[in-house]
């Protein structure tokens, strides 16, 4: 008898310590197609990550069912497959385009015969909306086939709803696309195409994360994928634009694809501190992120960064097959988010109290600042070629001195006029536009753009059937990615008002700045020392609110016509109009109340 020996696995095994994936939600067919080749089309009425369990009754033994998996109709084109194709030899040789032959999301299940039998992958999972059977005889019955929604199991703990239908189905799609993209163990950017752990993706959806998802087991899903990045950084400071990778998206620049991307690694674990308080995993990080801004300002020794992808999948003005061409330069973002990192990591020494880091690379940080005022700002606030994204970043991330502030803000609400008052920019702008234009006290305009029910906007992809967020704006490539959510995290900071001052919320602003045309929000925020929650609502002219603050924490109250003040635990109410704050009633810590305790419903 012959013993065939297998070398171990290199490398050192380490535990994962974050949660497992699991089935999180069951949906049932909501619709049914019969095609002309006996195959049976199966809708879920929603774009899931995951697979289906079907129930095969009565087939032959050695009989074949074939499921293939597809987020559009098996009738639609996908535009963004047909331009993969070009960089093969022939149709033939790219594994992506004859469902037929190929293996794209195609499962295949061999009857052992018998009167039922479960088909369950439990080793692949699809992005779907769609599961068409074929070969399958008799086809299985619509209450035989399920759709399981598959993720990492960290628990859904915020919550954001306002009296705006549309915008709570804009925020259910983010939520389903994050969850879609967090399936087996890290963060990326599609569960169908590429399921690839693209940085900019994980780091442009963090922050709408920690509202929306924020807890331990959260934290340790990205804890172990951040690791990750730091087991692959090479020993100079670069990191890869994907995480894991073969090798694609290690190309160029200390973070291959820029520091847009690259700044995942500073921004995820800095995020995390603030909202969490997790120290441990900021010194844990520290070393990495540290050789990787080294390695940044090392390239761009005039204080500009000008390479890197810019202002991706815009609304106006882009060819995805001429994809380094920007309206907004591409110079311009690399630096601001280049300042960013290396301001994050001043940041972070200061915050493990490694004093003189934190001076040496605020000096950086300030080196960079100066160079990007003389290259981009004009004297009157025009920043670049003053496009909405390029007046929204520098703002957004701390680059316009404040004396000017004033008049980039004004020159930013002329570009959007200037755009017809619709979104032109991409995932740069969305990170930053809405944010600043509620700075300068231009919810409603933020809220225009988001609400557009034309192309560009966001409410028209649910007017065109979206349930999940979008690679781009036309719907002609992926419909599920995370890129854009941070529109719902602009909601719960501006909208409820709600954001993290000193790490882990033990201070916390609570500042709404909702528009004129919304009646009502409410939003529940985690925090270690348990739920912020906040409900406000129209009345006549004015705004009743109620902020219901956790133990051991303190909130920094702004409200229009008010003073600032300081609100401890327990729970507030506040009635704003007529230009003056009026404090109607203040309870103490709870379970100690001073007449009537107020209800904080769950939605307004």
């Amino acid at each position: 008898r012959r013993v065939c020996e297998v070398p171990a696995p290199a490398g050192v095994l380490v535990p994962e310590t974050h949660p497992g994936a699991e089935i999180v939600r069951e949906y049932a067919v909501a619709a049914t197609e019969s095609l002309p080749d006996g195959s049976v089309v199966y809708d879920f009425g929603t774009n899931l990550a995951g697979w289906a369990r079907i129930r095969f009754r009565g087939l032959k033994e050695g009989a074949v069912a074939v499921i293939r998996y597809d987020e559009r109709h098996p009738s639609e084109p996908n535009r963004r497959i047909d331009l993969y194709v070009k960089d093969f030899a022939s149709v033939r040789e790219c594994p992506l385009v004859n469902p037929a032959t190929a293996g794209f999301q195609t499962d295949r299940f061999v009857s052992a015969g018998g009167s039922v039998e479960t088909y369950e992958p439990r080793f692949t999972y699809s992005g779907f909306r769609y599961v068409t059977v074929r070969g399958a005889n008799p086809a299985p019955r619509p209450e035989d086939v399920t759709g399981c929604l598959v993720r990492t199991a960290f628990p859904k703990t915020g919550e954001f709803t306002c009296s705006d239908k549309t915008f709570n189905r804009l925020v259910a799609a983010a939520e389903l696309s994050y969850e879609g993209n967090f399936t087996d163990g890290f963060p990326t950017d599609c569960p169908h195409r590429e399921k690839n752990g693209w940085l900019g993706d994980a780091g442009f959806a963090v922050e709408f994360a920690q509202y929306a998802y924020g807890s331990e087991e959260n934290s340790a899903a990205y804890r172990d994928w951040v690791r990750v990045i730091l087991d692959q950084q090479r020993g100079h400071g670069p990191v890869g634009a994907i995480v894991p990778t073969a090798g694609w998206g290690q190309t160029y620049l200390a973070c291959s694809h820029g520091p847009a991307w690259g700044a995942a690694l500073t921004t995820i674990p800095t995020t995390i501190y603030r909202f969490r308080g997790d120290r441990e995993f900021l010194a844990e990080t520290w070393p990495g992120m540290r050789k990787y801004v080294d390695k940044l300002l090392s390239e761009m020794p005039d204080g500009i960064c000008r390479q890197g992808l810019g202002d991706w999948c815009p609304a106006k003005g882009w060819n995805p097959e001429r994809w380094w061409e920007f309206r907004t330069p591409v110079a311009l973002t690399s630096t601001a988010f280049a300042y960013r990192s290396v301001r994050e990591l001043a940041f972070a020494a200061g915050e493990l109290g490694r004093d003189s880091d934190a001076a040496h690379y605020r000096a950086e940080a300030e080196s960079i600042r100066s160079a990007f005022h003389s290259e981009f700002l004009n004297s009157d606030g025009v920043c670049g070629p003053g496009t909405p994204c390029a007046q929204a970043v520098p703002l957004e991330f701390g680059l316009v001195p404040e004396n000017e502030v004033p008049a980039v803000q004004r020159k930013l609400v002329e570009a959007v006029h200037a755009e017809g008052d619709q979104i032109d920019f991409g995932v740069f702008g969305t990170m930053t536009v809405f944010r600043q234009l509620s700075e300068a006290g231009e919810s409603d305009l933020a809220w225009k753009l988001v609400m557009r029910r034309e192309n560009p906007g966001f409410a028209n992809w649910i007017e065109r059937g979206a349930t999940t967020l979008w690679e781009n704006f036309e719907g002609d490539a992926s419909l599920n990615h995370v890129l854009f959510a941070d529109f719902a995290a602009w909601a719960y900071a501006y909208i409820a008002g709600v954001r993290p001052l000193e790490p882990g919320f033990r201070r916390f602003s609570f500042r709404p700045l909702p528009p004129t045309t919304l009646h009502s929000a409410s939003a529940t925020v985690p925090t270690p020392h348990g739920e912020i929650r906040v409900v406000w609502e129209r009345n006549g002219n004015g705004l009743d609110v109620h902020l219901r603050v956790p133990m051991e924490t303190r909130a920094v109250v702004i409200l229009p016509g008010g003073p600032v003040r300081e609100a401890g635990p327990g729970d507030h109410i506040w009635h704003v109009g007529n230009g003056r704050t009026d404090s109607l009633t203040q309870f103490g810590p709870f379970g100690i109340t001073q007449g009537k305790q107020p209800s904080i419903p769950s939605k307004p």
